[in-house]
């Protein structure tokens, strides 16, 4: 079982290097562009946290909707 790589015809593609080289890459582009790709991303800006500080959870709603997103798991198990 070959794990840095497999064989392309008989080319051999890295797949473990090519795979760490982008992870490295995506978390540098990241730290170097915080300021414009997460400056107002809309998750965590201050206008958002202020209506999440404000906001009621109605717990009949909820309940129903994780009954219905659960229930078919539930009746398999």
């Amino acid at each position: 079982m070959r794990i840095w790589g497999f064989g392309l015809r008989s080319i051999k593609f890295p797949v473990i290097p090519v795979f760490l080289a982008g992870l490295a890459l995506g978390i540098f582009i990241m730290f170097a562009g915080r300021g414009v790709f997460l400056e107002e991303a809309g998750l965590f800006d201050r206008e958002t946290l202020y209506h999440m500080k404000y906001m009621t959870v109605d717990g009949n709603a909820l309940f129903s909707y994780v009954l219905r997103k659960r229930i078919f798991g539930f009746l398999i198990l």
